[in-house]
């Protein structure tokens, strides 16, 4: 909602395009003409490499923000064929906040942003 105040996105607005992205972008049915049709089977890999500029870094927390841009290749298999295809597509990411928290060797982090990783990613880091 605050992302929707910012850009002055409507209420009905912001609903689309979260049900549009979720139903049509993200979903596993097929649909035309709001009849299903089928099913879809997506698995994707992603290389992504990544710049961050740093709000603050403290030995145990660090806020940033975040841009990635890369490749991504989706395997769309056809149940009717049997078959794999392996298509890249362009992906990006842009974090607009994210925390790292944790010591030297292991760090947690929290990312909000929008992209090919999705809205909030979170995870564990190991720095060898």
């Amino acid at each position: 909602m605050l992302l929707a105040k910012h850009y002055g996105f409507t209420e009905e607005e912001l609903d689309f395009i979260i049900n549009y992205d979720i139903k049509y972008r993200m979903g596993d049915e097929l649909n035309k003409d709001n009849v299903k049709v089928g099913n879809a089977d997506y698995s994707g890999f992603a290389v992504m490499p990544a710049a961050k500029a740093f709000w603050f870094r403290k030995p145990h927390v660090a806020m940033y923000s975040k841009l990635a841009a890369g490749v991504t290749l989706l395997d769309d298999y056809d149940e009717e064929a049997d078959s794999h295809s392996f298509d890249p597509y362009w992906a990006a990411q842009v974090t607009l906040a994210g925390v790292q928290f944790g010591g030297e060797r292991f760090r947690g982090f929290v990312e909000a942003g929008a992209g090919m990783q999705g809205l909030v990613l979170a995870g564990l880091s190991v720095s060898f």
